[in-house]
């Protein structure tokens, strides 16, 4: 029974977390999902099920680790309860009160230690975490090495690079041919995207299925489509040339350009110009259909018998340049999957080889032995002992092959009296599809749809209940902001694969703030007259940085003088830095000026949510110290080294080295040491260190630099404290190479360079610091101001390979040569990656507490007058707030300066926010404590055998 304690926001978190039934939870945006989840496996606990039993699995590491947190925390924390408030937080639970008896609450405080103590830890993972786990247990059956070695997707990446390598050696002919469309550079992207996509190219891929699937015909080849214009059509157009240049300008032009190519003689060039007159664009609304030539008049004058004979040429070299449109593309999807089967096999030999397993093995092989009928059962078997009760976090995310995998474990619960009788077994999941925005990655919304229906008919099949809550109440924004989340949601909400559940707000009385800033302007300078000043360069300000240079100025404002609400009460607080989180979509323009003004105007700032180790100074300054004593003749390495702030050259320092030398800079610097003291200590150290080179590890002379020769002490007193982190991953990442390599100074700037080493950082919540991290970095985390500042760009994907539309059969897109199976693939990755940008703003929008600012820099001229213009973020919301907010029009000059030209937009705010005048600065007091009477001893050095 459950108890009238719960309230309409709560009651449906309640029944979702029932253990005794099998749930799927949709949540809203900030509707307490964690809290549900962690509640679920503790009233598991409490119903008696062993830890080991319970398999719970997130999407990220992190997750998994908080969640963890959470149970330790709870689980801790009603150890040493007295009875009446541990039977007040089972009640909080949505435990039966007439069933907290003694026992049980007894039972409750030992579920700490039985979780401490269960073999191998509970079993709270990631999908990966587990098939590790499962594969780790049936080595055999899975066909791996017991001592496999899971490799990370550098490794794989820098093992690709090496075959990709090995092949542009080994293989001429397939290179050649892919030369003819990629460089090197674009056949690495290629390569890359081939392994993104490789559970794709196993659908046989042979000519005659290629061909079928472009429509190519039997008969066509390389020379059909010059052989398609016989004597007899050249005869007609030259008779038709002499109307021509009686015609319009447009045909007396065509009909040059015709008449030029009919003189050379030469078959192809003829062919091509009349394609290019009779045909229509590539990149038209019909691609290569009849063009509108000649015009009515000139047809007037060639009468019906030539306007027919030419206009039947004209279908039939359309319909010819489309069949060989076709066959190119036919050619280059097979020339895609000759060279993908090539370097594909390579990839799994030489992990074979190496016993080594990348992240996607993992999965592949626990759902091949899950699915193969001579050893499954006897798996499942195995495991149907170690699995009671499953449960998904982050479901809208969870991609075809994990749902498969999750659906085979739970395949058992549903098939009546096991072989453990009567027990009750349950799934769980929750997740949201309006968050669903990990599609490269392979997660699909409708998946998560699905897999409802599908566990829904098991077990009600089964005569098993099957509860669907939806979780509508925010605890986390505030009514404004969720208002307009509301009206966005209304707009678009058919995009999302789901029904519009309004948000509604548990901190109703919660003051709120939402500003939408006009556009940071692009100036127009088309009327200005140009004057020329010889040795001045005008700098004009990029959209972007007068953006950035407004928002620092506002974010310093609100630091120093606002305040921002703290609980639905009325409590208020000063705004702090790490109050503010700016969420970008991608680390472009905006992002790097954001950066550049923050650090400016010397606010704290936590750094980013990944760090690209070749972006930062303090390493590109290392490396290129790397770099020379590779390779001593390397003269922009040591210049960039001597300027760095490791020596300290200044421009006249080099100019002195380098102007009018005959050898390298290194051979000018040893004739010159003994000219300045300068250049004697940097002759000195840099001798030392060519020494140390061929005798130290990476890490070893790495570490010697950074602290022998003060190495980092001299880059983190020119660049600051925020390069000190980018200098210990560098030297964890030569660490990591000399795990799996001989260790060598230029193998390892060889390992470095496949890739740029990108690595996720995990903030913490306690830092006071302003966060600016991607939409995607930020999933799952809050804070009470949110500033979206980068609204105007625009989704891209940019695919090569392009799946076909009907069963993901990989595709060579190379435009504008579009053909129809390629269309109608780049049709539907465009519809994704559509709807997956409208769930990226909603998960943007909904991270905001408080207060939420939107902005943007002007990239278009006009803003959209009909819903069909819409194309960007600020329009989608510019539109809500124009048509639906009109009492929001707000002038903001008191925030913009004189380069905000435009100072009008749209504003929401409750009547209660507090304001500067309101309040007195909250100002931190010290308490008075106590010192202990032993802090004010002398200690006594005794050693240990004399202490009594």
């Amino acid at each position: 029974m459950v108890s009238n304690r719960f309230d309409e926001a709560t009651l449906p978190q309640v029944k979702a977390a029932n253990p005794f039934e099998s749930s799927w939870v949709l949540a809203n945006a900030g509707s307490g999902k964690t809290r549900v989840l962690t509640n679920r496996v503790v009233r598991l606990l409490l119903a008696g099920t062993s830890p080991q039993k319970i398999l719970c699995i997130t999407f990220t590491n992190a997750a998994a680790t908080n969640m963890l947190n959470r149970l330790v925390e709870t689980l801790g924390g009603w150890a040493m309860l007295p009875n009446d408030d541990l039977r007040d937080k089972l009640l909080e639970l949505g435990e039966d009160e007439n069933s907290l008896t003694p026992e049980k609450l007894d039972s409750a405080r030992t579920l700490f230690a039985r979780a401490l103590e269960t073999p191998g830890g509970m079993k709270i993972q990631t999908f990966h975490s587990f098939a590790t786990a499962l594969l780790r247990q049936f080595p055999r059956e899975a066909g791996v090495s017991p001592q496999f070695k899971l490799i990370d997707d550098r490794k794989a990446r820098n093992i690709q690079i090496d075959l990709l390598n090995e092949l542009v050696a080994t293989d001429r002919n397939i290179v050649e041919q892919l030369s003819k469309y990629l460089d090197y550079e674009s056949l690495k992207q290629f390569t890359k995207d081939i392994f993104d996509k490789r559970d794709d190219f196993d659908k046989g891929a042979t000519k005659e299925f290629i061909w079928k699937k472009f429509d190519v015909r039997e008969d066509w080849d390389g020379t059909s489509l010059v052989n398609s214009v016989t004597p007899d059509d050249i005869r007609m157009i030259e008779s038709l040339l002499p109307i021509l240049h009686k015609g319009s300008i447009t045909d007396q032009k065509k009909g040059t350009l015709i008449g030029e190519a009919l003189a050379t003689g030469k078959p192809d060039l003829i062919v091509s110009q009349l394609i290019e007159c009779l045909i229509s664009k590539p990149n038209s609304k019909n691609p290569y259909s009849v063009a509108k030539f000649p015009t009515n008049p000139t047809k007037q004058m060639m009468g019906s018998g030539l306007v027919a004979e030419f206009e039947s040429f004209a279908e039939h070299l359309s319909q010819a340049k489309i069949n060989e449109e076709n066959f190119q593309g036919a050619q280059r999807t097979l020339l895609l999957h000759q060279f993908a089967g090539k370097i594909l096999d390579a990839y799994r030999e030489k992990k074979r080889k190496n016993a080594w397993l990348d992240f996607d093995d993992l999965l592949t092989s626990v759902l091949e032995i899950l699915r193969d009928p001579d050893i499954s059962q006897w798996i499942l078997y195995r495991l149907d002992e170690d699995i009671d009760h499953i449960l998904v976090d982050e479901a809208q995310d969870v991609n075809t092959k994990q749902w498969k995998i999750v659906s085979i474990l739970a395949e058992e619960f549903t098939s009546g009296v096991g072989q453990r009788g009567d027990l009750v077994r349950t799934v769980f999941a929750v997740g949201d599809e309006k968050q669903s925005i990990f599609g490269f990655q392979g997660a699909a919304p409708e998946r998560f749809r699905e897999r409802r229906d599908y566990f829904k008919e098991k077990f009600e099949k089964s005569g098993r209940e099957f509860i669907e809550e939806d979780l509508e109440f925010s605890f986390r924004s505030s009514n404004e902001i969720l208002r307009l989340v509301d009206g966005y949601l209304n707009l678009y909400h058919e995009k999302f694969y789901t029904r519009f559940i309004p948000h509604k707000a548990y901190k109703d009385k919660l003051p709120g703030w939402v500003e939408l800033w006009p556009l940071a302007p692009k100036r127009d300078t088309s009327d200005e007259e140009e004057w020329y000043i010889p040795g001045f360069v005008k700098q004009e300000k990029k959209p972007a940085e007068i953006l950035a240079q407004n928002l620092v100025a506002k974010i310093k404002r609100m630091i120093d003088n606002e305040f921002i609400p703290t609980d639905k009460n009325g409590k208020t607080r000063r705004v702090r830095p790490g109050d503010i989180l700016i969420l970008v979509q991608s680390r472009g323009s905006i992002y790097r000026s954001m950066i550049k003004e923050l650090k400016k105007a010397g606010l704290p700032l936590a750094g980013t949510d990944r760090i690209t180790l070749s972006d930062d100074l303090a390493v590109k300054d290392l490396l290129a110290l790397l770099l020379f004593l590779s390779v001593p003749k390397d003269d922009l390495s040591l210049a960039v080294v001597l300027k760095s702030p490791l020596f300290g050259f200044d421009e006249d320092d080099i100019f002195r080295l380098a102007h009018g030398r005959t050898g390298s800079l290194w051979d000018v610097l040893e004739t010159r040491k003994d000219s300045s003291g300068r250049f004697s200590n940097a002759h000195r150290i840099l001798s030392e260190l060519r020494s140390l080179a061929g005798e130290e590890t990476p890490y070893d002379l790495l570490e010697k630099i950074l602290t022998v020769y003060e190495g980092r002490k001299l880059l983190v007193a020119r660049l600051g404290i925020s390069c000190i982190e980018a200098l210990d991953l560098l030297l964890v990442q030569a660490l990591e190479y000399e795990i799996d390599e001989i260790p060598s100074l230029t193998g390892f700037l060889e390992w470095l360079e496949p890739g740029a080493v990108n690595i996720k950082r995990q903030f913490e919540q306690q830092q006071d610091e302003i966060r600016v991290m991607s939409v995607h970095g930020a999933k799952g985390l809050e804070s009470p101001i949110v500033i979206l500042p980068d609204t105007r760009s625009l989704y891209n994907h940019g695919n090569v390979i392009v799946p076909c539309a009907e069963d993901n059969f990989p595709l060579w897109s190379t435009k504008p040569e579009i053909t129809e199976p390629v269309a109608n693939g780049l049709k539907k990755i465009e519809s994704e990656d559509w709807k997956e940008y409208l769930r990226l703003l909603y998960v943007a929008m909904t991270r905001a507490e408080s207060r939420l600012i939107i902005c943007g820099a002007q990239t278009r001229k006009d803003l959209p007058k009909s819903e069909e213009q819409i194309k960007d973020w600020y329009e989608m919301i510019y539109w809500v707030m124009s048509r639906n907010m009109n009492e929001a029009f707000h002038d903001f000059s008191a925030d913009l300066n004189e380069d905000m030209t435009n100072k009008y937009g749209y504003m929401l705010r409750s009547e209660n926010w507090p304001m500067e005048t309101d309040q007195e600065p909250d100002v931190q007091k010290i308490e008075d404590i106590t010192l202990p009477h032993w802090v004010e001893k002398i200690p006594v050095w005794e050693t240990p055998g004399k202490l009594s």
